[in-house]
């Protein structure tokens, strides 16, 4: 298991798409509000594609899991916009290396409602790419609903390959390169 982060600092970047100024930085452990925020703004559709069950609220015990990270074996990158000079989530995605496989990874994705849809996801994906590869994971693990044609559509532009479909869930590996 790789215990060493190459990776502290990112610096904050801006992705411009379709007219929206976003900016990405590494999730930390103050980023609970702002977490909370954005997850009051997704659906219950958004969060059963995110999560595969019908998750209402995020316990304490989500929140430790989501927010204690060490940029290495489990990495998080938020998409924010600032409104009103304060921070609003967009989206968030999160990787967690494989124990039994330090080469491979778990990601989870998530995009508010209200801009779902318009490319943003993809852009926030190479991001995780890059720093993926950078902590030395070679392939990145997606289990998608089979009905989530969104995402399945996004990991295939990223040259994803289903490896199995188990019970209505893909797992589509990205190779990283």
């Amino acid at each position: 298991m790789h215990t060493s982060s190459r990776i502290y600092m990112l610096k904050i970047k801006s992705i411009i798409h379709n007219g929206y100024t976003f900016y990405c930085r590494f999730v930390t452990i103050k980023d609970k509000d702002i977490l909370l925020s954005a997850f009051n703004k997704f659906s219950s559709l958004s969060r059963y594609y995110r999560f595969h069950s019908n998750k209402e609220v995020l316990t304490q015990k989500d929140l430790n899991y989501f927010l204690n990270l060490d940029n290495n074996n489990h990495l998080a990158i938020g998409l924010l916009e600032k409104i009103n000079n304060k921070e609003q989530g967009i989206g968030i995605i999160r990787y967690i290396r494989d124990a039994q496989n330090p080469s491979n990874a778990e990601v989870g994705l998530g995009i508010i409602d209200s801009h779902q849809n318009k490319g943003i996801g993809i852009e926030l994906y190479k991001k995780l790419l890059y720093y993926a590869k950078e902590n030395g994971i070679k392939t990145l693990t997606n289990s998608v609903l089979s009905d989530n044609i969104h995402m399945i559509k996004l990991l295939r532009k990223l040259n994803g390959i289903t490896k199995q479909h188990i019970n209505g869930v893909l797992e589509i590996v990205v190779p990283i390169k």
